[in-house]
């Protein structure tokens, strides 16, 4: 048997199934880690290779086979082999990656065994000699020692490619799938005997030495087809990922890197042997670039940041690093050796930036604020050093007094604690750390209860009780004074729906909340969801919300009331357009400044003021209510000048709704009659 082989065939049959088992086993991983639609192509392709490297290892191995005698095949059972291998490699695939089955790849090796034992006799039953006078018959022993050999060694082959994805894993996998296939083959060789049977209708192959270089052309085609695939798949697996690195790491907007790559950069840049250098971070503002949006529109201020980030690219040297760290803020880092290394630093970056815009109201010059920090003289890390010199950039944008701020711990503390507490009071609301206390609404003439006025309170965790003129600022300038009023809203309706007794509650709403259009749907939503009637709502405004943008203003205030809520100016006659606020909008009420009842028994003027104010009160037929009312001598004269109604700690002192005697005692009274 061994001499009756032409040894070249035997050579390219086993190069053609060295290569299939390597690429159906690449393309089978392929198929590991995809799903749905994507997993049962690459299946496919397995199905194709592995099965076009069995049968193509078969044909040229049959072919190389010279018996002495002229030799053939039957067509259909040449077509039906092929297909058996692909069929049975495609489900042995199909069956090894499903991991919700047990022992998959094990089941699949055995499934991969029986497929070539399969197509190498369904192959040979078309196997035809010397015109069809003779037809093979296997040897029982030797037949069960080749199917054997396919399944066992099928079974290790994908028990190995089960283990692991290295390149042993795979070249062990390899050898074991190729010799199941080879061994298998030769095996049942030496199993064959050849009784007399006529056949017809076969196919014969001469010599076959051409016919095997042929298939095995073919059969190397369809591997390098599904190794194409492979490759290709590789490589746009990697175009993706440096795809996703690139957004992950960059500004798409500018191109440059974003904040997290500029400090995984720095800390390289430290890690790397840079501890004994000083590192200056420099944060850049960029001066109104809100009035560029506002003024020119977003598509231009888009290009501003364009042309900036491209300048900076330019004028910045290779071993200086920038990145756009949010909206109209950038960041530089550079080694520090000179002490006139960042001020020259700082020159080139505002030579990048200046540049003049045309406006309808004349041109606007860009320019930008700058923070510094050093490294290790202002952190000890990089994130700390990024955040000192946000801080010296703040500090000069508010003072307004430089271009260039380096950071100070003495000057910058306040600005940190400032920051802490903002960081704070997110978190407040989300943990609704935050309490209501009511300070009762009297009327001056009979001293009846008219309603209570809301007032927000911040229990810390930490500090206690925080004062609203610490938070109320910093929630107004950070914009968190939108998600604060809209709680303070919900719970004073809550509140108030549940008293017994009909009282009005006033709430606060803060100018920075007058600016956004949805407050009259939140207010309708509140009412809605707790029950309160809208005539026991108030709202209460001051007079700069009027004055800061009054057409906008009362837009809002007249959308509210359509709701059937009444609204109230608050802190009347500090502002520099009192009376002309209140020829804007028609008021349910005006609420007296405390600041001139204080000073009644001490400044003429003062007590002046109050009279005046009432008497446009009654002028307008607008309720006064005068707020501050801590004596009893103000109480009478606030009495004896007709003012309706008051408030103060004369009348109250502000305390949560379940300590309010008047709302408090009537639900007692209710329980104790139920």
């Amino acid at each position: 048997m061994a001499g009756a082989h032409n040894l070249l065939l035997v050579l390219l049959a086993a190069f053609v199934c060295i290569a299939g088992v390597a690429v159906a086993i690449r393309l089978l991983h392929r198929a590991r880690r995809a799903h749905g639609g994507a997993r049962f192509s690459w299946l496919f392709m397995v199905g194709v290779s592995g099965g076009a490297a069995i049968w193509c290892t078969h044909f040229i191995a049959m072919i190389a086979y010279q018996p002495g005698v002229p030799v053939g095949y039957e067509p259909v059972m040449m077509a039906l082999s092929a297909m058996i291998a692909m069929i049975g490699c495609f489900i042995a695939g199909a069956v090894a990656v499903e991991q919700r089955l047990p022992l998959s790849w094990e089941v699949g090796g055995l499934i991969f065994g029986a497929a070539v034992s399969a197509m190498h006799f369904t192959g040979m039953a078309g196997y035809v000699m010397d015109g069809g006078q003779h037809v093979i018959v296997f040897s029982p022993l030797y037949a069960a020692m080749a199917v054997s050999i396919a399944l066992l060694l099928g079974l290790a082959g994908f028990t190995v490619i089960k283990v692991g994805t290295t390149r042993a894993h795979a070249i062990g996998a390899t050898a074991l799938l190729t010799v199941s296939i080879v061994g298998l083959h030769f095996t049942a060789m030496t199993a064959m005997h050849d009784p007399v049977l006529c056949l017809s209708g076969f196919v014969d192959l001469g010599s076959g030495l051409g016919l095997a270089f042929a298939v095995g052309s073919m059969g190397l085609l369809i591997l390098g087809t599904g190794l194409a695939s492979s490759f290709l798949d590789s490589s746009v697996r990697k175009e993706t990922s440096a795809r996703v690195r690139e957004i992950i790491n960059h500004d798409a907007l500018t191109g440059l890197p974003n904040r997290d790559w500029f400090v995984r950069e720095a800390v390289n840049l430290v890690s790397d042997g840079v501890k004994d250098t000083r590192l200056a971070a420099i944060v850049i503002n960029i001066d109104r670039f809100r009035d560029i949006n506002n003024i020119l529109g977003h598509a231009e201020g888009d290009r501003v940041l364009r042309t900036i980030a491209n300048r900076f690219k330019s004028a910045l040297m290779p071993t200086e690093i920038v990145a756009r760290t949010r909206g109209d803020e950038f960041a530089v880092l550079r080694a520090v050796f000179d002490d006139m290394d960042v001020p020259m630093l700082i020159k080139r970056l505002q030579s990048a930036i200046a540049m003049r815009l045309e406006t309808p109201d004349g041109a606007l010059e860009v320019s930008a604020r700058f923070g510094v920090a050093l490294f290790p003289d202002d952190a000890d890390d990089i994130e700390a050093l990024l955040d000192n010199a946000d801080l010296a950039m703040s500090r000069v944008k508010n003072l307004h007094n430089s271009d260039v701020g380096y950071y100070r711990a003495d000057l910058d503390e306040v600005a940190r604690q400032r920051r802490t507490m903002v960081v704070e009071l997110a978190r407040a609301i989300d943990d609704d750390q935050f309490e209501l206390y009511y300070q009762v609404q009297k009327n001056v003439q009979t001293r009846e209860i008219v309603g209570y006025e809301a007032l927000v309170r911040w229990r810390h965790p930490e500090r206690g009780m925080v004062s609203p003129m610490e938070f109320i600022p910093l929630a107004e300038h950070s914009g968190l004074i939108i998600p604060l009023g809209e709680h303070v809203m919900r719970m004073a309706c809550r509140d108030a729906a549940a008293w017994p007794r009909p009282y009005k509650v006033a709430v606060n709403v803060s100018p920075v909340q007058m600016l956004d259009d949805s407050l009259p749907r939140l207010v309708e939503q509140v009412l809605d969801e707790t029950g309160l009637d809208p005539k026991r709502l108030e709202i209460e405004v001051t007079e700069s919300t009027l004055v800061a943008d009054p057409d906008h203003t009362v837009r809002i205030l007249k959308a509210v009331r359509a709701l059937g809520v009444s609204v109230a100016m608050d802190d009347f006659g500090t502002g520099y357009s009192t009376l002309a606020s209140l020829s804007l909008f028609p008021f349910d009420r005006i609420k007296l400044d405390k600041a001139f009842l204080a000073e009644i028994d001490r400044s003429p003027q003062a007590k002046a003021i109050v009279q005046a104010v009432l008497t446009i009160g009654k002028s307008l037929n607008i309720p006064v209510l005068a707020e501050g009312v801590e004596r009893e001598d103000q109480m009478t004269m606030l009495h004896e000048e007709g003012c309706m109604e008051a408030q103060g700690y004369l009348l109250g002192r502000p305390a949560p709704s379940i300590d309010l005697p008047d709302v408090v005692v009537p639900l007692r009274l209710v329980e104790r009659a139920g």
